[in-house]
């Protein structure tokens, strides 16, 4: 505030624009921050079909041949691609796999300590793959990875279904509404799954979810 009260007397000689403009980042940044925030708190209160996700009730459900690979932003639950898909199409794949992606404290993590695999009931496969932020995503080299433990999944042969989240105004707008239109627009325009793991165009499933908001 000292430093701030010192330079007061320059905002009207130029001084306000990079106010101005560190205002409109600020402002950018905590929007999309509290957004998500608020899209993760809405999903981690959507009932699941079970804790770990590992062993849903899928006895009963046809079984289609082929392998998918469902993205999961959370190592628990099922993701919303894989319910969704069961919903809405009441077919479960051969092999269905569970892809979760996080990034490590480290700048690079060695190819043995890179992924995790937990195998449940009914052929569903959980794979943790673990990056180091400096580490671009390579979905391919996890899947071969995968395929030394036991789990084959062919990038050519396998199908990739993500989820695109749709937000849907489900209270007032209040004084800062624009905050609810302003985060829409970012997640409509944010990159893709498919285009961030750069998978296959011909490969991979989006499937829509609405998130209230």
């Amino acid at each position: 505030m000292s430093f701030f009260s010192a330079n007061a007397a320059k905002l009207l000689h130029g001084g306000w624009f990079p106010v101005a403009l560190a205002l409109v980042v600020f402002t950018v940044l905590t929007t999309w921050r509290r957004g998500l925030e608020i899209m993760r708190a809405r999903k981690d209160a959507a009932p699941k079909a079970t804790r770990d996700g590992l062993s849903p009730e899928i006895a009963d459900v046809p079984r289609v041949p082929g392998t998918a690979v469902f993205f999961s932003s959370s190592a628990g639950g099922c993701p919303s691609a894989f319910l969704h898909n069961l919903k809405h199409n009441k077919v479960v794949h051969e092999q269905t796999v569970f892809l979760t992606v996080q990034f490590d404290e480290a700048p690079r993590v060695p190819d043995d300590e890179r992924i995790e695999v937990m195998r449940g009931a009914n052929g569903i496969v959980r794979i943790t793959a673990h990056f180091g932020y400096r580490e671009q995503p390579d979905v391919d080299r996890v899947l071969r990875l995968a395929a030394r433990k036991g789990v084959a999944c062919p990038v050519g042969e396998t199908s990739f279904f993500t989820s695109k989240p749709t937000l849907v105004s489900v209270s007032r707008r209040g004084l800062f509404g624009w905050r609810r239109s302003l985060f829409g627009w970012m997640l409509q325009n944010s990159t893709s799954v498919a285009n961030y793991f750069e998978l296959p165009p011909d490969r991979v499933v989006e499937l829509g979810t609405q998130v209230g908001i």
